[in-house]
């Protein structure tokens, strides 16, 4: 995903919307497939958000790069016919403001305290006379319990707080059930947690495999029902089918099994008409075929987030069919460390970039929930040759996406650093650093920088090693 994060006019979200769009295609066996995506995580967001609601009173906000706070949500949106939108934690994202704007929301639900969801941001939507209640609490157990509260839900999922998977899986179905979900940790239940479910006379379903909740947890919640298939995908799919009557599975929403963002933006449209979630990618992609073929009602697909969350060949694998799609084409060159290379963004204008060094850090950042195995400081420089299309000019800000050497993906990880500056001036250039979190020992990051050029999106990969 493109990760320009200016200030974005109401004209160039017009234009990006334009664009990237909807992609349909059809495929041989009739299978409707449509792609929503945007040029980033807001935007696709916003997109997603387009699709399911031309107006609506009520919006949920959650912090678009940490999940935690987040995972509870969906029941919330469902009770009150709202999107989720996503922000960055320091400010209104500007396609978000953008489409609560659209929407003519009236009240918002902040879910997290003031480290994910700021202040700053709170005070931005009251200037826009949009009404705000805060869900929080301690920690994002407490978060998890005050949001279920809010809910008052008919019965309660128990997922773990340590992992989205599960909660994202089972989002749609605890919407149309009007279940709440709650958070627990591996190894134990949270105080203000057990207190919730001890009050809650009502049925209690656990979703989550011994890698993510421990035999005892479960014991000790009584639980009615226990999905805990060995994978993340095993369960996803066991829950979908022990509620395919209460689902609509003409529909079904696909998302990358590598990241949170597009799919809980997408929990809230697959709540809102009953449509079932599945998280794919490279290692379940055979589970999700079986089940498409298992289920010849689903006749149509959409995907959540553009092609470097969710690939056109995963998802012609699960479909089970040859590639039909208007996909765009996308020109890929590998760059090493300390290699300049021009990049020809007819957007935002025409620039050169050169990663200058790679370094490990110990700094974390204390308001950040999540606990990264390594992050990885990324100095860089960029330089103007040529205006673009676009007014605003060239700024790379956490520009790059990351997969590590085992094939997982990094994230932007939040911390102090050189700053980008905007580049308007035909030559001018800057030095900057973007910090990459990883969860595994990795010998070399992949990382990628996207670029618009003639109303296509291209790629350019930097194969950059840590040791």
């Amino acid at each position: 995903m493109i990760k320009k994060n200016k200030v974005f006019m109401l004209f160039l979200l017009t234009l990006s919307i334009s664009l990237i769009g909807n992609k349909s295609a059809l495929a041989k066996n009739n299978m409707n497939l449509k792609r929503l995506e945007g040029l980033n995580r807001y935007e696709t967001c916003s997109k997603v958000a387009s699709d399911g609601w031309s107006k609506s009173d009520y919006a949920v906000i959650c912090n678009g790069q940490e999940f935690p706070d987040a995972l509870s949500s969906a029941p919330l949106a469902k009770k009150y016919n709202a999107p989720i939108l996503l922000t960055e934690s320091g400010k209104l994202t500007d396609s978000t403001k953008v489409q609560l704007q659209k929407l003519k929301v009236k009240k918002v639900f902040i879910v997290g305290g003031e480290g994910a969801v700021s202040l700053k941001t709170e005070n931005t939507l009251k200037t826009m006379k949009i009404n705000i209640e805060r869900i929080c609490g301690k920690d994002r157990f407490e978060t998890s319990t005050n949001v279920a509260k809010k809910v008052n839900g008919k019965g309660i999922f128990v997922v773990s707080g340590q992992y989205y998977e599960d909660a994202l899986s089972v989002s749609p179905i605890a919407s149309k059930l009007g279940y709440s979900i709650v958070l627990v940790g591996k190894t134990s239940i949270p105080d203000v947690v057990k207190s919730y479910i001890k009050s809650k006379n009502c049925e209690i379903n656990v979703v989550g495999g011994s890698d993510v909740i421990n035999a005892d947890v479960v014991r000790d919640l009584r639980a009615n029902k226990v999905y805990n298939g060995a994978t993340k995908c095993d369960r996803n799919v066991a829950i979908i089918n022990d509620y395919k009557d209460k689902l609509d599975l003409s529909k079904l929403y696909i998302a990358s099994d590598k990241g949170f963002a597009d799919a809980l933006s997408g929990s809230a449209l697959a709540g809102l008409n009953n449509n079932p979630i599945i998280l794919v990618g490279n290692n379940n992609k055979d589970i999700v075929n079986s089940f498409i073929k298992n289920n010849d009602n689903i006749k149509n697909i959409n995907i959540l987030g553009g092609e470097g969350a969710v690939s056109e060949d995963i998802v012609n694998s699960i479909v089970n069919t040859e590639d039909t799609s208007d996909k765009t084409d996308k020109k890929e060159e590998t760059i090493s460390i300390k290699q300049t290379v021009k990049v020809p963004d007819t957007l935002f204008g025409n620039y050169e970039i050169r990663i200058n060094s790679i370094e490990s850090t110990n700094e974390r950042n204390e308001f950040s929930y999540s606990n990264p195995y390594e992050v990885y400081k990324i100095n860089y420089t960029y330089k103007l040759l040529s205006k673009g299309e676009d007014s605003m000019g060239v700024f790379l800000f956490q520009p790059f996406d990351a997969i590590d050497s085992k094939g997982e993906v990094g994230y932007s990880y939040p911390n102090s650093g050189l700053a980008p500056e905007e580049l308007k001036i035909t030559g001018s250039k800057c030095s900057a650093e973007a910090f990459i979190g990883v969860n595994n020992e990795t010998n070399y990051l992949t990382l990628t920088l996207d670029y618009m050029h003639n109303g296509e999106i291209f790629h350019v990969t930097f194969k950059v090693p840590t040791k």
